[in-house]
């Protein structure tokens, strides 16, 4: 068991071990409070979005192969596009992640009743996420689909959808900075980092729903061949998948789940006991903050991060190691010697 590891010599081989006991402990710990929490709406659509997610993965891996019965659940099928099978997917596993993070944070303040923000940011999501399903389902897009009454409803119903939970976003972000409950400073500085960049991708979401519906000038040549590949051939240009040079989601996706990888982070801290925890936790938060803001300017100023030139590339080795460096830091700590172990 982990408490019979705690108090035995650590070695490099053991160490596994011991960190995969501590995380299936406190993760079936963990369930079984959220369950009882008032934020246990997070926790019931969050599972349900995480079991769509696999099931997804799972049907558009034996369609890939084609394996199983015939058309349509396994016909031929795409990842990429506007009626690819990454929306259903991505949309579940994305939004179960950040219900980790708002349950945190929502049992972590006082200043918002956490029951209520919680239904709201559940099945708000769920109607969201579901409607992208149902899109896909149906062969159509479910971003910036306005072709049919039915369509452009429920384009506009998925977009009240994302707006209320980004709403409960900002509140739950509120709530950690002007009224924390929450005696362990690092898990606070965690939650206020986390949610401040989860803030910022959700400025960045409703910013790319501006730059969708606003209409562009002719693109260039390279960004009509850009379009092509990000909507799998669907649109030439302009599209609100590309600008310039840049994949316009990236923006928005390398702030969206800094609170998770934080949050993770300071759980190890906490059971390494290391005493440097909250540097730690700072230097990571600054790899986020910076690789945030690096994918946030480039996007702005039409350029693909995914080839980056010679500063832009120094600049984001940088912030991209300042993560793993910490959490090797903390994850070693046990070898060190001592006194290791979750204290209650």
């Amino acid at each position: 068991t982990a408490q019979a590891m705690t108090n035995s010599p650590l070695t490099v081989r053991s160490l596994v071990k011991w960190w995969a006991l501590r995380l299936r402990d406190d993760s079936e710990a963990g369930l079984r409070r959220w369950y009882a929490d008032p934020e246990w709406p997070l926790l019931v659509v969050g599972s349900c979005l995480f079991l769509s997610f696999v099931l997804h993965w799972l049907g558009y891996r034996l369609a890939v192969h084609q394996i199983g019965w015939g058309s349509p659940l396994f016909e031929p099928t795409e990842w990429e596009g506007r009626t690819g099978w990454r929306k259903p997917m991505v949309f579940g596993i994305s939004n179960a992640m950040i219900f980790v993070s708002m349950r945190q944070a929502l049992r972590c303040q006082r200043l918002v009743p956490r029951s209520v923000v919680a239904h709201v940011a559940a099945w708000s999501t769920a109607v969201e996420v579901s409607i992208i399903t149902l899109q896909a389902w149906r062969g159509v897009p479910s971003h910036f689909n306005k072709s049919t009454p039915l369509d452009a409803s429920l384009y506009a119903i998925k977009l009240c959808g994302v707006s209320v939970l980004g709403v409960t976003c900002f509140l739950a972000a509120a709530g950690v900075v002007a009224q924390p409950v929450s005696a362990n400073r690092v898990q606070l500085s965690a939650l206020r980092h986390g949610m401040a960049l989860m803030c910022l991708a959700a400025l960045v979401g409703f910013g790319q729903v501006v730059y969708g519906h606003a209409p562009r000038a002719p693109t260039t040549a390279d960004e009509y061949a850009r379009c092509l590949a990000a909507t799998a051939g669907a649109v030439a240009g302009p599209c609100y998948e590309i600008h310039g040079k840049a994949i316009v989601k990236l923006a928005h996706f390398l702030p969206l789940h800094a609170t998770e990888v934080l949050l993770l982070l300071t759980w190890a801290i906490d059971h390494a006991s290391v005493r440097d925890g909250h540097v730690l936790l700072h230097v990571a938060a600054a790899g986020c903050w910076s690789i945030s803001i690096i994918g946030l300017w480039q996007t702005f100023i039409g350029e693909d991060l995914r080839s980056p030139g010679l500063h832009v590339g120094v600049a984001v080795l940088f912030s991209l190691g300042c993560v793993p460096i910490a959490f090797l830091r903390v994850l070693f700590a046990p070898l060190s010697g001592g006194k290791h172990g979750h204290q209650h």
